[in-house]
């Protein structure tokens, strides 16, 4: 059927959402509907589960109270960005004791981009590591092929099917904390892809971890109702979170009004156990620093949040890990020589 043109505009139909309020009156609000900034393919940054028992669980700092800080003039530092990137390559099995056991051959790599003012930020301390990883505690190495791939062993003893997938994330999370202690102490200050998962372990006093999607709600409801509030450059005030850690809300960049008005807003955090006027230093730097380097919607379709550098190493790394077809094949020649070398014995 062709299309019908009209020669007048369609009249609009705007939604209303109905709602009940504590008088048993019903309220009509206009709905607002924005786009999110992110691609499609990358889901929404904004990903709270209302009915989450960890929501609101922040702990407001009483001298502070809650509200925003303007950006700080900084002198200019190094900054390292650090991240890192994991695959599964191929899901291996073993029968054992009348059961199939779970395994997966899969890789890693951790890396940093060092920015120093007035330079080309370079790539540094790129470490790519292949794994077979073992659930139920059990063993089973694959051998080296003559193309060179080799994979060390690994395992676990928890039965879960899914248990090596989990312990490839954490030995990456391991690598990328122990890039982080040995980068800071070379006096970087250093941001971390993703939660700080061992502030509880590490006393540093220039490591930020830096978290770009938002899974729980943790302030109170009336505070989280005025983050949408929270300025381009500037950060909220302090305060903890469970386990045992300081943070603040930061807005990265100005947001289009189509988009969320939670658009640009990460959440950076800090070790519990510094001192808070240390952690309210840190915050400054880390504020007055990152907005330069927001992500850029023609570049990265997680922008602004996704970093630069942090995209860039993202993009890098994925490239030292190789074709993932050839490091199937190479699992399945090693399982295949694996199994020749059996029937000779």
């Amino acid at each position: 059927m062709p299309p019908v043109w009209h020669d007048h505009e369609p009249e609009l139909s705007i939604p209303f959402i109905s709602e009940v309020t504590n008088t048993g009156q019903v309220a009509n609000h206009r709905a607002q509907i924005f786009v999110e900034s992110w691609s499609a393919d990358y889901g929404s940054p904004m990903q709270i589960d209302a009915d989450n028992e960890a929501n609101g669980s922040a702990q407001l700092i009483d001298e502070e109270g809650f509200g925003f800080v303007a950006p700080s003039e900084q002198e200019p530092f190094p900054i390292a960005f650090i991240d890192g990137v994991r695959r599964q390559e191929a899901a291996l099995s073993q029968w054992y004791d009348g059961r199939s056991v779970s395994g997966i051959a899969g890789a890693y790599a951790v890396g940093t981009v060092l920015a120093h003012p007035g330079k080309t930020p370079i790539y540094s301390h790129e470490l790519v590591e292949r794994l077979v990883i073992w659930s139920s505690g059990l063993s089973g190495a694959l051998p080296v092929i003559s193309s060179g791939w080799h994979w060390r062993e690994v395992s676990t003893p928890d039965t879960s099917p899914i248990a090596p997938i989990h312990r490839l994330q954490d030995m990456m999370r391991r690598a990328e904390a122990r890039l982080a202690d040995s980068i800071a102490q070379e006096g970087y200050v250093v941001v971390m892809d993703g939660t700080l998962w061992f502030a509880s372990a590490y006393d540093k006093r220039n490591i930020a971890g830096y978290i770009k999607t938002h899974h729980v709600r943790l302030l109170p409801e009336v505070e989280a109702s005025r983050l949408p509030e929270l300025p381009p450059g500037y950060r909220t005030t302090i305060f903890r979170t469970v386990p045992d850690r300081y943070a603040c809300y930061l807005r990265l960049a100005p947001y289009s009004p189509y988009h969320s008005p939670m658009t640009g807003i990460v959440r950076l955090e800090f070790s519990g156990s510094l001192p808070l006027d240390e952690v309210r230093e840190m915050a400054n730097r880390f504020a007055s620093a990152l907005p330069p380097y927001a992500g850029v919607a023609h570049a990265d379709p997680r922008a602004p949040q996704n970093l630069q550098p942090i995209g860039a190493l993202e993009t890098r790394l994925r490239h030292l890990l190789g074709d993932p077809a050839l490091a199937e094949r190479a699992v399945r020649d090693a399982v295949a020589a694996l199994r020749t070398a059996d029937q000779k014995e």
